[in-house]
């Protein structure tokens, strides 16, 4: 009878060839849950030992012998594993120790106590059982001390599978924020990213068709200037006021066109007016021009008309500044 012995425990347990061939000789012991090569640690026992017999004689086995039924064994498992096949573990949950009789019957007869039993080849043990499954059953349980195998699947297999489907779904959740902030970020700088870069432009304008957003020209203060401004008043209506400005851009990239804040003073520098004109307003008969903003190193001439009754102004001051 074939038998394996845990190198942790020495406790020994029955096996049957074809269970070492379906799990590639892996095994667990069910005492100390050592897990083990059941086929480098494989042994015959005989007959005599695995119930309590008159005698405790057991049959002495060759190394030779074992090692030609360890290497049966290992060969037979490599032809027949595949190569992304996982190991699965041989549970010996159930086992207990393998007990062998010391004593003798007092009813065993005198000629059955002096006989031994004859030698037998391992090697003819393990080919027979290879070859006819149904050997594991033809040694009756009852009559056994060592305990069958029951098969188990190793926790640390599940553990594995389920560290790949928890790795998963973080790459996909990662992937997934990654791509939100990718859109908050075109959203918040669509237009610093049209001026940079015009090719994206289009791009931008469908994105922002779905957020009904729109993509503008860059609003810096500091790179737009005034050049030169010019207040009049007009011959015939003396509360009409007309203001010539001239506005500069100094960026290399087009710039929207900026509100204007003018203030009339009096003879004493106080305010006696104030008036602001959006873009919307001095350039609402050039809508081309309000959709192509300022443009890059160029100047734009505007001309305000503003109406201020009971008004002496005798001087202006004016600003320009983004709402």
């Amino acid at each position: 009878m074939l038998v394996t012995q845990c190198p942790e425990c020495q406790t020994r347990f029955r096996v049957a060839s074809e269970q070492l061939k379906l799990r590639h000789g892996m095994v667990r012991c069910g005492v100390c849950s050592h897990v083990f090569n059941g086929v480098s640690h494989m042994s015959y026992l005989a007959e005599s030992e695995q119930v309590l017999a008159p005698t405790a004689a057991t049959t002495t086995v060759k190394p030779a012998a074992l090692k030609k039924v360890a290497e049966l064994i290992e060969s037979t498992l490599r032809e027949d594993r595949e190569p992304d096949d996982p190991i699965t573990l041989m549970d010996l949950s159930d086992a207990e120790e393998t007990v062998f009789a010391e004593t003798v019957p007092e009813e065993a007869e005198a000629e059955d106590t002096a006989g031994t039993e004859a030698p037998v080849d391992p090697l003819d043990a393990i080919e027979s059982g290879l070859e006819d499954p149904r050997t594991s059953e033809e040694i009756p349980i009852e009559e056994s001390t060592l305990p069958s195998l029951e098969l188990a699947q190793a926790g640390f297999l599940r553990e594995a599978r389920r560290a790949r489907w928890v790795s998963a779904v973080y790459l996909a959740l990662f992937m997934l924020g990654l791509v939100l902030l990718l859109g908050q970020g075109a959203y918040v700088f669509r237009n610093t990213l049209a001026a940079h870069w015009p090719a994206s432009k289009p791009w931008l304008q469908t994105f922002c068709s779905q957020l009904h957003c729109e993509i503008t020209p860059l609003q810096q203060p500091e790179v737009i200037s005034i050049e030169a401004s010019d207040l009049q008043a007009a011959h015939q209506q003396k509360d009409v006021y007309t203001l010539n400005v001239t506005l500069r851009n100094n960026s290399r990239f087009a710039q929207r066109f900026p509100a204007l804040e003018v203030w009339l003073t009096n003879t004493q520098n106080r305010t006696v007016a104030r008036k602001v004109f959006q873009a919307t307003d001095y350039l609402a008969d050039k809508p081309e021009s309000l959709n192509e903003g300022l443009l890059a190193r160029n100047e734009y001439t505007l001309k305000l008309h503003w109406r201020a009754t009971d008004v002496e102004a005798s001087g202006y001051h004016v600003y320009l500044f983004y709402p």
